[in-house]
């Protein structure tokens, strides 16, 4: 195939480099003097201020985004694009979308400009059409930046060739993502899932380098985490290789525990957060946990602290919220 070994060849290339120690040190005093005096963001924010208390994207880190079916990835991947291109009117965000055709990406942001949930906006049942049109108007500023490649089941070799287009054709590219991994081709030569999955990683943790830009990847956790009573991911509990947990210089989980199957409930019958049990002491004294609360937590870092923050969930408008985020608002448009 001749977009693998162009990849191939790439990655080559990249491994006999050779950069003096000097000029690295340069290059990283003068980013930082910058970063200090505001020329430049020392790294992209995430939209989400308290997760940005954890975690910034930065160019040549892989981050792996993880969670069980449903529990928001592809919603929290999304608004963090947004949340990219809103901040920076010439920043590049380019989505392998090997899960999502691109229309579904374009409805669920409709949804969060015009509040309007998914089933009745794409059945055209919404009564103020000017939300609509306005709506349209927002997103069409940042949609010449944002760059969709919904091909199903390619391999990393085919998302790294469309993003050596998407830097060829704008100039730059500032935050990739993939979702997600699972879904990725791997070669025939790899005869079971695990092996595929190793090749698929360490594919995922050369592009950052390779394109000089952040990666945000998602992936599947295993199902055997819904036979815990704390069912807060672990960075075991990711699917189908260690070379995930390995690769990845950053691991974000999110979670939302009032859609476990067995969460732990009070007295009065709430579900409850069982992690904080040895902090309350009972059951009943832990919180109760909220339709609309997500749970991201920050599991590995190779550069800073660990930690996790609750975020509120609208499923209606595929939006998680943190504070006050003004160019995003609830049921309305800027």
């Amino acid at each position: 195939m001749i977009e693998a070994r162009i990849y191939d060849a790439t990655a080559k290339r990249l491994s006999r480099r050779r950069v003096p120690t000097l000029e690295v040190l340069r290059r990283v005093v003068d980013e930082i003097e910058r970063a200090k005096s505001g020329e430049i963001a020392p790294g992209l924010s995430t939209g989400f201020p308290s997760i940005d208390g954890l975690l910034q994207l930065y160019r040549g880190e892989f981050t792996i985004l993880a969670g069980r079916p449903s529990m928001g990835k592809s919603t929290l991947a999304a608004n963090i694009a947004e949340a990219v291109l809103h901040a920076d009117p010439e920043a590049v965000v380019a989505i392998g979308s090997l899960e999502q055709p691109a229309d579904m990406h374009v409805l669920r942001m409709l949804c969060g400009w015009t509040g309007v949930p998914y089933s009745l906006l794409r059945q055209g049942t919404i009564d103020d059409i000017s939300r609509l049109v306005a709506a349209r108007e927002r997103i069409a500023r940042i949609a010449p930046r944002l760059v969709i490649d919904d091909t199903p089941s390619v391999s990393v070799a085919h998302f790294s060739s469309f993003l050596r287009r998407v830097r060829r054709d704008h100039g730059r590219l500032d935050l990739a993502i993939f979702d997600h991994a699972h879904l990725a081709a791997y070669s025939s030569r790899q005869t079971n899932e695990n092996t595929g999955l190793t090749e698929v990683s360490h594919a995922l943790k050369a592009i950052p380098k390779i394109h000089d830009c952040p990666l945000l990847g998602l992936c599947q956790l295993n199902r055997s985490i819904e036979d815990r009573t704390d069912q807060h991911p672990r960075r075991n509990d990711l699917r189908g290789s260690g070379s995930f947990e390995q690769d990845a210089d950053n691991i974000l989980f999110i979670t939302r525990p009032a859609m476990w199957s067995n969460a732990p409930k009070n007295e009065a019958g709430q579900p409850v957060d069982a992690s904080r049990l040895g902090e309350f002491g009972s059951l009943d004294k832990c919180p109760v946990l909220r339709d609309d609360e997500a749970h991201v937590e920050l599991s590995k870092s190779r550069n800073g602290p660990l930690g996790r923050v609750s975020l509120r969930f609208v499923g209606a408008e595929f939006r998680l919220y943190d504070g006050p985020q003004p160019w995003r608002r609830i049921g309305g448009v800027m």
